[in-house]
């Protein structure tokens, strides 16, 4: 257990981006706490507060995460939520969003994070589908994905997705990218 956790933890700060933070806040908060689990919970508040200063206007949007891997769809959350988007308003799934999507309306959702390797229907298939259907067709598809080589970022553009984003993702510049998708814009950021 103890390994499991050290891991997950130095995937979520590789992924934070650990060492962009200001070094300032780093020192006062390793002075004040002496484990590594507690370390991490404070540099995700800190960041938190500051990411909802910074995004007021992402409070209320509807995320849906759709990841077959429970520490990737956690960190993802983590990541939204610093950006400002409200926990309750953030939802995910480790397969087939579909029937989820279709239960949501008229409410809706505003994004879907898309993991493009998933049991059964892989991302492609799922875009596809959801592309089809016309209560679906409109709400902008990120695909996040490992495998970021040129010619899977030609596919994703290709089937049309909104956007682009590789693991482990930026979270420095997660939050612009996210901004960016939803004013319309394309984002391909494979690193």
């Amino acid at each position: 257990m103890a390994k499991a956790a050290t891991t997950n933890h130095i995937n979520l700060l590789y992924c934070l981006d650990y060492q962009n933070i200001a070094s300032l806040q780093l020192s006062l908060m390793e002075k004040w706490v002496d484990s590594a689990a507690t370390r991490i919970n404070t540099f995700l508040a800190v960041w938190l507060y500051y990411g909802i200063m910074n995004n007021p206007s992402l409070a209320d949007l509807r995320v849906l995460i759709v990841e077959d891997d429970e520490n990737n769809r956690m960190v993802t959350r983590k990541l939204l939520q610093v950006e400002g988007v409200a926990g309750d308003n953030i939802f995910m799934l480790p397969e087939d969003p579909l029937p989820f999507l279709q239960s949501r309306l008229p409410e809706g959702i505003d994004l879907v994070l898309l993991d493009l390797q998933l049991p059964g229907k892989d991302g492609y298939t799922i875009l596809a589908e959801m592309r089809q259907d016309a209560a679906l067709a409109a709400i902008p598809v990120v695909a996040v994905t490992a495998n970021v080589m040129r010619e899977d970022v030609e596919r994703a553009r290709e089937a049309g997705f909104n956007g682009f984003l590789g693991k482990p993702i930026n979270g420095p510049l997660f939050g612009e990218h996210i901004q960016r998708i939803l004013n319309g814009e394309k984002v391909w950021a494979p690193t």
